[in-house]
């Protein structure tokens, strides 16, 4: 698998939002809506691709957690704190 497969599945980036936008499906809280990128995945052609990507992103971004320190930092901490307890 590509190593940045996202970034070279993304080829208009911006693309579905302005197509959302148009068609008055962006949030309050300004996402594009559930509803709209499920009618639109089951359409075929370049829309209903790039919906169906934004579902698949929307998935992965689901369940992680948010870093208050970059992961070098993080881990160090973690090899301070074992090499402590030891």
């Amino acid at each position: 698998m590509a190593e940045r497969w996202i970034q070279s599945a993304i080829k208009n980036p911006g693309a579905l939002r302005a197509q959302a936008r148009r068609e008055g499906a962006i949030t309050k809280r300004g996402t594009i809506s559930r509803e709209w990128l499920e009618e639109k995945a089951e359409q075929g052609g370049t829309v209903g691709r790039r919906a169906r990507l934004a579902l698949t992103l929307r998935g992965l971004n689901r369940g992680r957690r948010k870093r208050s320190q970059p992961r070098e930092v993080e881990m160090a901490v973690r090899a301070v704190r074992r090499a402590a307890g030891k």
